[in-house]
């Protein structure tokens, strides 16, 4: 059985909402104020808070307040009348987002599911340390994880000998570094890494330091940065694909970082390497890729070989003509006449002379045959 608040904004669906949460045995608390469902989840053992219907304003109020009141942990399901806002409310810090009308059956698996993985991470932020990879999870799910320990802890990201560090008082980020980037510099960084290593201590960090930013905030930036990457993604090849330079010559004329692009880039290189090894901006970045590709001097590696391939066969080309020129053009030192009469016509009019010049040295059979077998060998 589950405990449910439901942050109604609209009493039209109340009805249909108590009748389906009946069928399943579900515990139902409505309320139409931010201030209450605080007080419900303080009073009861809330499992899941569904705003119904939901729209990007009345989210963003809600989690600032349970973020106030040190409830963010609680996840929170935004339930949508349209789906045209579905892509904008995944941006925001929710624990899932379901479009109705739907099956019964279905809505209740999305919702028993996220109750289930929510009690999952729960049990995960009982233990002292934690390792594994960031492609299972990502930095800003690792921070909320975090958070909601309310402890202090250390987190260590590595990536082939780059490696960063992020500190939590309390739950609340106080210090980030990667390399000699610090701040907001350093977790913009360390949020594209996906192939990274990670650990995380759950030991005494003392409050030294402070960004002078809430979670929130920081979720926030950092999640409007991963969007402006996401763009970016969408236009550029696949960020794992190695980038060639093409051209030597623009090297000189280039500004300091696509001059550090393209010298990466030399042997091949991948966008999301470059991403890692240069400390500039993540955006800046992708935008003097994407130019430098668009002029045709930055290709993906396996385009700069199909080109040097097509050059080759051009050449290839070239010299199979001018073999076969070798094979025909002889100079004709001398020539020999040989004259042919056409038959006689019916009016007997004087034969006309047909002459046909041949060269001595032309192709005769012994070369017609080598040039055959030339182009056999071919």
């Amino acid at each position: 059985m589950l405990d449910i608040v439901v942050y109604l904004l609209d009493e039209q669906f109340k009805d249909e909402i108590s009748e389906a949460f009946q069928e399943k045995n579900y515990v139902v608390h409505f309320t139409d104020k931010p201030k209450e469902v605080v007080q419900l989840c303080k009073q009861e053992f809330v499992d899941i808070i569904l705003v119904w219907p939901a729209t990007i304003e009345n989210v963003e109020d809600l989690l600032t307040v349970l973020n106030s009141k040190k409830l963010s942990h609680l996840p929170v399901v935004a339930v949508l009348t349209s789906p045209d806002q579905t892509s904008a409310m995944l941006q925001l810090p929710v624990a899932g987002v379901i479009s109705i009308p739907l099956p019964r059956e279905e809505f209740f698996s999305i919702i028993e599911q996220t109750v289930g993985e929510v009690k999952g991470v729960s049990k995960l932020l009982q233990g002292r340390f934690w390792q594994g990879k960031l492609e299972e999870f990502a930095l800003l799910d690792l921070i909320q994880m975090v958070e909601m320990s309310a402890r202090d802890a250390m987190m260590s990201i590595s990536y082939l000998g780059h490696s960063g560090q992020v500190y939590f008082s309390y739950g609340k980020i106080i210090r980030a570094s990667f390399r000699n980037l610090e701040g907001m510099e350093a977790l913009k960084k360390l949020t594209c890494l996906t192939k990274a290593d990670f650990q995380v201590n759950f030991t005494q960090v003392k409050p030294e330091y402070s960004l002078g930013l809430e979670n929130s905030e920081i979720f926030n930036q950092l999640t409007k940065h991963l969007n402006l990457q996401q763009g970016y993604a969408e236009k550029l090849p696949d960020f794992r694909m190695d980038l060639k330079s093409f051209s030597k010559d623009i090297v000189e004329e280039a500004n300091e970082m696509r001059k550090q692009i393209l010298e990466l880039c030399q042997n091949g290189e991948s966008i999301y390497e470059l991403l890692v090894v240069m400390n500039a901006d993540n955006l800046e970045i992708l935008q003097n890729v994407e130019e430098l590709i668009n002029q045709g001097i930055l290709r993906e590696r396996g385009e700069f070989f199909d080109i040097a391939r097509e050059k080759a066969e051009k050449k290839g080309i070239a010299s199979f003509w001018g073999s076969v020129s070798g094979f025909l053009r002889k100079e004709s030192k001398e020539e020999n006449r040989i004259q042919m009469y056409v038959p006689e016509q019916e009016e007997e009019e004087e034969a006309e002379k047909i002459e046909f010049s041949v060269s001595k040295n032309g192709l005769g059979r012994d070369e017609f045959e080598k040039f055959e077998k030339f182009l056999e060998d071919l």
